[in-house]
C-alpha cells in the first residue's frame, strides 16, 4: 500500500494547494449537498483494487488534524472554511493511480478564475466528452481536475473516464459488486464511519513491522471501517478499526489466525482476531488516536 500511495504524493500536495487558493479567494462556503454513495462509487474505475469513503462533515476533528498536518500555519478560521466546502470524499486505487470524487461546494466561476495558465494550469477539452465539458491539467505534476457541476469535484491523472461515467450515470445503472453493495449498506446503516474495501486483499497487505514473515495466505476481498472509540479518547477523538478478511481456501483459516495473533504482539498497535464463519477473519479492538492516523498518512506519503 505504501508504494501505491507515495506514487501520488505530488498530486495530493497540488490538490491541497488548489483548495487553499480557492478558499482564500472565495471564502464564503455553503453546506455541501448530500449525495448517495452509489453516485460517487459509479464515478470511480470499476476494477479498482482499493476503495475508501471519508465523510468529512461527520469526521471533522480528524479532517481538521489532517489539514493541520499538511498546513500547520493555516489559521483555524481558514481550515474551517476549507473543510466546510467538502462533503464526502470517495477514492480508489487502480494500477498505482489514485482516483478521487468529492461532493461539496465548488463554484465554477471561482475555479475558472484560479485555474489559469499563469497559475500552472491548462484547460483541456476532449472529443471523448461533451463539448460543454472541460478539465484542467497541472502542468508540473500532470494531475487533472474536473468539476462537472458546482457540487462535484473529480481528481485523477486521467479524469476523462470519470467524466464519461458522470455523463452516463443518469441513463445507466451502477454495476452491482461486492464493493458497491458494501458501501450501499454502510450508507444506510452507518453513514458517518470511514469505510474501505480491498479487492484481493493479499496483494495489498504489507509485511508487518517487527515480524519475520509476510502474511502469505490465500486472502480474498476485505473490508472494514473506522468508528469513534470513546473508550480511548481521553477528551479527544480516537478511532477503532474493525476489519474482515475473507479467505479463498477455508483450510487456511486457523493458521492465518495464529499468524495474526503472533503479529498483533509484534506491532505498536495491538488488536484482537477471531474466526467469523468458516472462511472469514475478523480483526477488532485496534484503536488509533487521530494523531496516530495523521502520522501514518504522512509517513506513507513521504516514503
Amino acid at each position: 500500500m505504501r508504494h501505491l500511495l507515495k506514487h501520488n504524493r505530488a498530486s495530493f500536495l497540488v490538490l491541497f494547494a488548489l483548495l487553499l487558493i480557492v478558499l482564500l479567494f472565495f471564502g464564503c462556503a455553503t453546506t455541501p449537498p448530500a449525495q448517495q454513495d452509489s453516485f460517487l462509487f459509479s464515478l470511480l474505475p470499476r476494477d479498482s483494487q482499493f476503495y475508501l469513503r471519508f465523510p468529512v462533515q461527520d469526521n471533522m476533528d480528524l479532517a481538521n488534524s489532517l489539514v493541520t498536518s499538511f498546513a500547520p500555519n493555516l489559521s483555524e478560521k481558514d481550515k474551517q472554511k476549507l473543510l466546510d466546502r467538502i462533503g464526502t470524499i470517495y477514492g480508489s486505487i487502480l494500477n498505482d493511480e489514485i482516483y478521487a470524487a468529492s461532493t461539496g461546494s465548488f463554484p465554477k466561476f471561482a475555479l475558472g478564475f484560479v485555474l489559469k495558465e499563469k497559475n500552472g494550469w491548462q484547460k483541456v477539452r476532449s472529443k471523448n466528452i461533451p463539448i460543454t465539458e472541460k478539465y484542467y491539467v497541472a502542468m508540473e505534476s500532470g494531475l487533472q481536475l474536473a468539476f462537472p457541476n458546482s457540487s462535484v469535484a473529480l481528481a485523477a491523472n486521467d479524469v476523462v473516464s470519470m467524466l464519461q461515467s458522470y455523463q452516463n450515470y443518469e441513463s445507466s445503472h451502477v454495476q452491482e459488486s461486492s464493493a458497491s453493495l458494501f458501501f450501499l449498506q454502510q450508507e444506510q446503516e452507518n453513514p458517518s464511519c470511514i469505510s474501505f474495501y480491498l479487492i484481493d486483499a493479499g496483494n495489498l497487505l504489507p509485511s508487518l513491522k517487527g515480524s519475520s514473515f509476510k502474511l502469505s495466505f490465500p486472502f480474498g476481498d476485505g473490508y472494514g471501517y473506522l468508528t469513534p472509540d470513546l473508550r480511548f479518547s481521553h477528551g479527544g477523538v480516537a478511532y477503532q478499526l474493525e476489519a474482515f478478511l475473507s479467505l479463498t481456501d477455508s483450510r487456511a483459516l486457523r493458521p492465518a489466525i495464529a499468524a495474526l495473533k503472533i503479529a498483533s504482539r509484534a506491532i505498536d498497535v495491538p488488536f484482537q482476531v477471531e474466526a467469523y464463519g468458516s472462511d472469514v477473519i475478523r480483526i477488532y479492538d485496534m484503536s488509533f488516536t487521530k494523531e496516530m492516523l495523521c502520522q501514518l498518512v504522512l509517513k506513507i506519503l513521504e516514503e
